[in-house]
């Protein structure tokens, strides 16, 4: 035992945290180890009870009081082979485990338990800077050879206990490196990844193989191997290997025996077929491909394509009959999806908000103003006969979906319910043939909402899409829709999408009062009309904007406040705020303010008030006493 009247002698004493403004300017660790003195006399604490429930209470089992006895006699070189003996990385869990045998030590009772953890780190931590922990080499090899699946501690444990006794070991790790969620899953510790590093090494001189990435990998082993023994061509060989994947993907394969071909193959990811003179493309997106063809087509989900520079060919991944698909005309110009004079492209999609607003207008609106939808026009009055009406979308599509809502209320004068596509497809069961769901999304490629979408048609609902893409999965797969005409946004985060998105919510609002047949609809579509011109007027205001977003730059809160029409738009102003800027901000319907949030305001808060003359009610809209359809 290490000193049976040691912990009557000596209180407590664990790892300290280094001041917090230390540990905010560094990803480094933030424990100060125990020096030697105070670290001999927190190993005499343990007096090997007899009872030692620490055992049962650690998860690896460790001998506990004997190396606690040999860190209390300064043999840390013992110390480090005991330690061993049952934790292949004593580093990890002297750092990161929870503890149990310290919740599970006599001492407890009192709350003073053995420093346990401590004491563990540091018999490694000095084994290491000794050098005494080496590669392990098998004396003698097995031929057999063994895979383990993720590298996470227990994958690595087992890997390194098979090679030790001669198995050759391969893991496989799905992540880009090493280590599973001890480099990427632990926020609170601060581990450093050195630790990963070097144990990954001396694993490496035992003779274990890694594999990270391994998401695509496993695939192209899987591929290879019906290329090579089962004697399958390269378009069979991925169609048949797509066959068994289960999840979404975009995949693009070339083989060096065939150098003439390209196959590629989507569900769930978007994929593009650029068609050229004496050339083909494929993409992920119609900007990559827009400077060599205008001419596209685009793949839906569990189709496969094999590209030559003469031609292509299209089937199912399910059966071998070929698919003829429409060729569609890229809308966009190159000049649109460049930045020009502009620093960046998010500059250059704030300032083209008038020219997208007159956009979404063109050819819509007649000097009567009559709102003509040909997206929607065949599919009017089924629209109008649904009861049950949901919006769909996510992110900054769904705070312009908020705002639709309103605008579809005050014309269908029944409910309209606004949920995210993320949370859409686990709930709404009561879905029918008598729900409308409307689902919004600037790139039309929205896996969450796409799934959503696919959910609601599964119930037999009507889907109407809004969309800016043209060809879009969205597109495809919503019954009816909308194109916004905004032109390309690139930008890190959503600029002019969502004022097209609310601007094509009113014309489908206004469209819709139409059909119904509601007299002051026409003021309205004025109304909106001169928004172009007011956004205009705004944006000359930009070096006033940027004054002031010096004087609140350095603010760490900000909070954004608006009712009715405004309070979504508050929403998205905070949500720009933290995407652009990474300060906290938060968006209020004003009056809730008084409900609890206001305790969270202080002087340095900035506050964002939303407020127009029309904020909290749509104009007023009279139905006649004939329906008109």
């Amino acid at each position: 035992m290490a000193k049976a009247t040691g912990f009557i002698e000596h209180n407590r004493k664990d790892r300290q945290y280094i001041d917090v403004k230390q540990r905010l300017k560094n990803f480094k660790e933030f424990t100060k180890p125990l020096n030697k003195t105070e670290l001999k006399n927190q190993a005499s604490r343990c007096m090997d009870c007899g009872i030692p429930y620490c055992h049962s209470g650690c998860p690896v089992n460790n001998i506990i009081p004997d190396w606690n006895n040999l860190v209390y006699e300064g043999d840390f070189k013992k110390a480090i082979e005991v330690l061993h003996s049952t934790n292949n990385f004593p580093e990890f869990t002297g750092r990161i485990c929870p503890a149990p045998c310290e919740a599970a030590c006599t001492l407890n009772i009192e709350d003073t338990p053995v420093t346990i953890k401590t004491i563990e780190c540091s018999i490694v931590d000095k084994a290491w800077s000794n050098g005494w922990i080496k590669p392990e080499i098998a004396p003698k090899k097995i031929n057999k050879s063994i895979a383990i699946i993720g590298s996470g501690p227990a994958g690595l444990a087992a890997a390194q206990q098979l090679a030790r006794i001669g198995y050759k070991v391969t893991v496989f790790e799905k992540n880009k490196k090493i280590g599973g969620l001890l480099r990427y899953g632990i926020p609170d510790f601060k581990m450093e990844k050195s630790l990963i590093d070097r144990r990954i090494d001396q694993m490496r001189k035992e003779g274990v193989n890694f594999n990270s990435d391994t998401d695509t990998e496993v695939l192209v082993q899987f591929m290879g191997y019906l290329y090579d023994k089962k004697n399958l061509n390269f378009f069979d060989s991925l169609r048949l290997t797509l066959k068994e994947v289960v999840g979404a993907y975009g995949i693009v394969a070339v083989c060096q025996d065939e150098p003439d071909k390209i196959i590629a193959a989507r569900n769930g990811s978007p994929l593009v077929l650029g068609l050229g003179e004496d050339e083909n493309f494929v993409g992920s997106d119609i900007s990559a491909i827009m400077e060599h063809t205008r001419n596209v087509l685009y793949l839906d989900d569990g189709e496969i394509v094999e590209i030559t520079k003469d031609g292509y060919s299209i089937k199912h991944i399910e059966h071998d009959n070929e698919i003829i698909k429409d060729v569609k005309e890229i809308e966009f110009t190159l000049e649109q999806i460049e930045k020009g004079d502009y620093k960046h492209f998010m500059l250059k999609e704030i300032f083209e908000q008038p020219s997208s607003i007159e956009q979404g207008f063109k050819g819509r609106v007649d000097s009567n103003n009559i709102v003509r939808l040909g997206g929607v026009y065949d599919w009017t009055q089924e629209i109008l006969s649904k009861d049950h009406v949901y919006m769909t979308a996510c992110g900054t599509s769904w705070h312009a979906a908020q705002i639709g809502s309103y605008i579809l209320e005050s014309v269908l004068k029944k409910p309209v319910k606004v949920e995210y596509a993320s949370e859409f497809r686990y709930r709404n069961k009561h879905l029918n043939s008598n729900s409308l769901v409307i689902a919004i999304s600037q790139s039309g490629e929205t896996a969450d909402t796409l799934s959503a979408i696919k959910k609601a048609k599964e119930y037999g609902a009507l889907t109407l899409g809004v969309v800016n893409v043209v060809g879009s999965s969205i597109a495809r797969e919503t019954d009816c829709g909308i194109y916004m005409h905004a032109g390309p946004e690139i930008g890190v985060a959503s600029t002019k999408a969502f004022t097209s998105q609310v601007l094509t919510l009113s014309l489908l609002g206004n469209y819709l009062g139409q059909a119904i047949g509601y007299k002051q609809v026409g003021n309205i579509v004025s109304d909106i009309k001169r928004i172009s011109i007011a956004i205009d007027d705004l944006l000359k205001l930009s070096d006033k904007i940027l004054e002031i977003s010096k004087k609140y730059a350095n603010a760490l809160n900000f909070l954004y406040l608006g009712r009715g029409y405004q309070f979504p738009v508050a929403l998205e102003g905070a949500l720009k705020l933290k995407e652009i800027s990474y300060i906290h901000a938060e968006g209020y319907p004003a009056a809730e303010m008084k409900h609890g949030p206001i305790a969270l305001i202080d002087e340095k808060m900035p506050v964002v008030a939303i407020v127009t003359d029309t904020a909290v009610s749509y104009t007023h809209l009279t139905l006649p006493t004939k329906r008109i359809v």
